[in-house]
């Protein structure tokens, strides 16, 4: 099951960055970066034994960059080399580089459920991903059949038979499923990545779902670390030491949920550090789910408290609509946030509120704002219309004066001999199945109205089978009427 020695590495730039966590990055070798080794400790599973020695960040330069899997957990990591700068002078300004190769691997990221992970069943495989990133299905077969062979990020070989099937027939992984979620141990919430090289390659690859023990019921105690997390707490301690000394070290860097990067680019750190911060400040974070790691999100919130360290200084207040994968991560680092100068649009904003707060300038007889958008003079007709507004204004009141100026002449319609009239009130005059009303007997001003200060008048057309009349009404010359449509 082992890959052959002379094949090429698995994990290159492309795998490690589809075997991430979304929004995962990783340096390159020459760059000056910040090495954070609290945030090192957050790669732990659980806290290191005593305190950590020196300063709580130093600046490095990067020596070299290498990428592989846990073989264990097949995880995949960055081990990155560092050679601490000290007070290193401003680094020179960036060169002009060859543009990166566009990204040559496809991939889909499916977190599984308790179905997914039920030892004794198969995958559910969506669409997308059968569609996009396996081969395709002959489904003139009966049943569409055909076996997957993949590789994991450390070489070993499985083989999983894609089948199309059911009611309603859907894509499965069936042989083979079962033994690759015993093998690898994997449970509800852990998430498969499908990927597909360009010579049709298939690779399979995992990111393991934190698991942290309960907390402690004593607030003192700080917060439990993953438990699944794979750097030993004397790997951390040594690096620290070794940076506090100056001397070149090496770290290794699981892109997981809930660990932050502690290698950061220089100029992220600084700029963040130089910003002034305060309670109540609005910013917003970059966020993907893993389910759709094809569109970037931002969660907004409201900066609650600062604190004294420089790791994971601020204390945010998320609002309601961000992602459940974030609203556990309460503390996060300055630049892990932007400044937001304006209130952010909420996703969840009630129109009545929008409408309740705008009313007010906009109706009544000193109204400006309506002049500008309608123009001057209003016309008579957008005066006697309805306004439906808030149940009260607190700036200005509605009044029938308001709604019906003096100098608009309401038209007065003629006594009725006898019968009963309903009166459309589109047209201000009777429907068709009026009675006892002749054509002729209508004023010219009932059977023209004004709309937006334009005259409409319906035609009256006298039918000729029973005598009764018909209306026909018209748009008025230059405006298409989209709403009528040819009898067929």
């Amino acid at each position: 099951m082992a890959a052959a020695g002379d094949a090429p590495p698995i994990v290159d730039r492309d795998v490690w960055l589809a075997c991430a966590v979304p929004l995962s990055r990783l340096p390159a070798v020459g760059d000056q970066v910040y090495y954070f080794p609290h945030g090192h400790a957050e790669q732990c599973p659980a806290h290191l034994p005593s305190p950590l020695p020196g300063p709580p960040l130093f600046l490095c330069t990067v020596t070299a960059l290498r990428l592989a899997a846990d073989t264990t957990s097949n995880e995949v990591f960055a081990a990155i080399s560092l050679q601490p700068g000290g007070r290193a002078p401003a680094p020179p300004p960036p060169q002009p580089q060859a543009p990166q190769p566009p990204h040559q691997l496809s991939y889909f990221a499916k977190q599984l459920t308790q179905s997914d992970a039920n030892n004794g069943g198969g995958f559910s495989v969506p669409r997308y991903c059968a569609d996009y990133i396996f081969p395709r299905l002959d489904f003139d077969a009966d049943p569409p059949v055909q076996t997957l062979r993949m590789r994991d990020p450390c070489g070993a070989a499985w083989a999983f038979r894609h089948i199309y099937r059911g009611t309603p027939r859907r894509h499965l992984l069936t042989t083979g499923w079962s033994k690759f979620v015993n093998a690898k141990l994997l449970v509800a919430g852990d998430t498969v990545v499908f990927m597909r090289r360009p010579d049709g390659d298939l690779l399979i690859g995992l990111r393991r779902a934190p698991r942290y023990p309960p907390p402690s019921p004593d607030p003192s105690q700080a917060p439990p670390r993953n438990a699944r997390a794979r750097v030993p707490p004397e790997d951390v301690l040594e690096a620290a030491r070794l940076a506090a000394e100056g001397s070149p070290f090496t770290v290794t860097y699981y892109p997981r949920q809930g660990a932050a990067e502690f290698v950061v680019p220089r100029k992220e750190v600084e700029d963040a550090l130089t910003t002034r911060w305060e309670p109540g400040m609005q910013v917003r974070m970059p966020v993907m789910e893993a389910e759709d790691a094809r569109r970037t999100d931002w969660a907004n919130g409201t900066i609650k408290a600062l604190h004294s360290s420089i790791w994971r200084a601020l204390e945010i207040e998320w609002d309601d609509s961000t992602p459940s994968s974030l609203t556990k991560t309460r503390y996060v680092n300055t630049w892990q946030v932007q400044f937001v100068g304006f209130p952010p649009l909420m996703k969840r904003l009630r129109i009545s509120e929008t409408i309740e707060s705008m009313a007010a300038p906009l109706i009544g007889p000193e109204s400006q704002e309506m002049a500008i958008l309608l123009g001057a003079p209003i016309p008579a007709g957008m005066q006697g219309a309805r306004h439906d507004g808030p149940t009260h204004v607190p700036s200005a009141m509605i009044t029938t004066q308001q709604l019906f100026p003096m100098d608009v002449q309401m038209p007065v319609l003629p006594a009725l001999s006898s019968g009963s009239e309903i009166l459309d009130p589109e047209i201000g005059s009777p429907p068709n199945n009026s009675v006892n009303m002749q054509p002729s007997d209508l004023p010219e001003e009932t059977r023209s109205i004004q709309l937006f200060g334009t005259t409409i008048t319906p035609q009256v057309e006298q039918s000729a089978d029973s005598g009764a009349p018909k209306e026909v009404n018209e748009p008025p010359n230059g405006v298409a009427d989209e709403t009528v449509e040819e009898d067929v």
